[in-house]
């Protein structure tokens, strides 16, 4: 059962699941340092190292002064992706497949293939975090980290770009023909791993 007093509920092994708690001023915690406080009726609050870190109010997730989101520098495995993603749909006819650079069409929430011989597709937003077939909706990276063994072979340090010759394609190459357009999406950190950050600043080649 449940066993309470005046500063805690305990559960015992009878009792493994509580289905719900509404109370006021609810705090669940390992001790006061590090702790999650139902501090209001729209508030929550996350403490660690006796200090808040964090709070989530009717306007989103709040940091503290002094505090950030960090993500892993380099991911760990192949085809991981960390960072800030958003959903948008594809209807362009065919697989979005992993790794590809993508471009918003004029068609609300879709996206196709970045490719940098055209103004008509570009500039690249986001990349794709796994295959997303036609007529369905899949996460895309906005910005981070990527750690993907079929995109091109990448220069440490180097600077990434959207290719002029397939769609979707990443090259570690300048696009160098009249016509061509720039844009740099990253910065490679291993030959198949890059810092994803597309500048929305696109050159066209004379």
């Amino acid at each position: 059962g449940i066993t309470a007093n005046a500063n805690d509920v305990a559960i015992t092994p009878a009792q493994t699941t509580i289905t719900s708690i509404y109370a006021t001023d609810i705090v669940i915690g390992e001790d006061a340092q590090t702790q999650i406080d139902f501090e209001t009726a729209n508030e929550i609050h996350f403490d660690a190292d006796n200090a808040e870190r964090a709070k989530i109010t009717s306007a989103g997730l709040i940091m503290s002064s002094g505090t950030g989101i960090e993500f892993p520098t380099l991911p760990g495995s192949d085809n991981h992706f960390n960072g800030i993603y958003a959903t948008f749909a594809n209807a362009t006819g065919a697989t979005i497949e992993q790794g590809k650079v993508v471009y918003h069409t004029s068609t609300e929430n879709q996206v196709a293939k970045a490719r940098a011989n055209a103004d008509s597709t570009m500039p690249a937003i986001a990349i794709a975090t796994a295959d997303v077939t036609n007529g369905a909706s899949g996460l895309f990276l906005l910005f981070g980290t990527v750690y993907d063994q079929s995109v091109a072979t990448l220069t440490i340090g180097g600077e990434v770009y959207v290719s002029e010759d397939t769609a979707g394609e990443i090259t570690a190459t300048l696009p160098a023909s009249s016509g061509d357009r720039v844009q740099i999406v990253g910065i490679g950190m291993h030959a198949d791993k890059m810092f994803f950050n597309p500048s929305l600043t696109v050159i066209e080649r004379a």
